[in-house]
């Protein structure tokens, strides 16, 4: 995850996600200018929100391309 926070939007990407009964990959996810709302970041395929003190942590739930999943985030 890469947030611009000047901008008040977000990049997103996941990769190798996998068929769990078969592991075969079926395909990463990018998302790109998604917009930052009152701590929150929501398009088509994203639900998110920052959580922690400095907002320094995110967390939410994504639907892509028959991919579905749920994701947390923590700033280095």
């Amino acid at each position: 995850m890469t947030v611009d926070i000047e901008g008040a939007v977000l990049d997103l990407e996941s990769t190798k996600f996998a068929e769990p009964s078969s592991i075969t990959e079926v395909g990463d996810i990018r998302l790109q200018d998604v917009l930052i709302r009152e701590g929150g970041f929501r398009d088509d395929d994203l639900d998110g929100r920052f959580y922690g003190p400095n907002h320094e942590e995110a967390g939410g739930v994504f639907e892509r391309d028959g991919i579905a999943g749920a994701f947390s985030w923590e700033r280095d």
